[in-house]
């Protein structure tokens, strides 16, 4: 199936000025995988070591964000056709 990965302008400099990538994927673990695959340096970006999503690091399904409960879960997390999947760094300061 088909969906939408958004890449957002703080992380284009790794997607080669891509601003979004039409994906085969089941879930977001699929989404994110082809993501890496095809793109590398995004893997330092949006993912530890060990393969988990970084913390700083937000992931939305059609506008709705994937509640912080249900991070650890995430890649798990189902697609549907034509889901519009975002990435999104959470930025902070004062």
């Amino acid at each position: 199936m088909t969906i939408t990965l958004n890449i957002p302008i703080t992380h284009r400099i790794y997607t080669q000025g891509q601003s979004a990538l039409a994906l085969e994927a089941a879930d977001i673990g699929q989404a994110v995988s082809q993501l890496c695959e095809k793109y590398p340096a995004m893997s330092a970006q949006i993912l530890t070591p060990d393969g988990g999503l970084k913390d700083d690091i937000e992931i939305s399904i059609n506008g709705r964000l994937i509640p912080d409960g249900q991070r650890d879960k995430a890649f798990s997390l189902a697609l549907s056709p034509g889901d519009d999947l975002l990435l999104s760094s959470i930025i902070a300061g004062g």
